[in-house]
């Protein structure tokens, strides 16, 4: 007995459900996600709570990387759902920038060879 979704050649492993073991899996993953209203059924790991505590962080000065910690929510999410806290390109570019021009890190840098005599 073959498979009865569409376009599979395959044996079906399920013969009361006419089905294969991959589109047993796929069927079973799309049942699931419909339930939970989350298109990739995965759980979040983090609760409306923990956005607010996030949210509340940001908002006193912190970076995303450190809500990130403290609140246990990921970075992505973070800049998904709380946009504009982070710095530009720009911004970390011109800190860098600014960074490495000190004159302290300039001293360290031709101390251990990183900058020749001409830089």
């Amino acid at each position: 007995m073959e498979c009865g979704m569409e376009g599979c050649d395959r044996k079906a492993q399920y013969p009361n459900l006419q089905l294969c073991d991959p589109c047993y899996r796929k069927v079973r993953r799309a049942e699931a996600a419909e339930r939970s209203g989350n298109p990739s059924h995965r759980p979040a790991k983090w609760s409306a709570r923990d956005l607010e505590y996030a949210k509340m962080l940001l908002e006193d000065g912190a970076s995303y990387r450190e809500t990130s910690r403290s609140s246990c929510v990921p970075r992505t999410t973070l800049r998904e759902k709380l946009p504009g806290h982070g710095w530009t390109l720009e911004e970390g570019g011109e800190f860098a920038l600014g960074f490495m021009r000190t004159p302290k890190l300039y001293t360290m840098q031709k101390e251990i060879g990183l900058l020749k005599d001409g830089d």
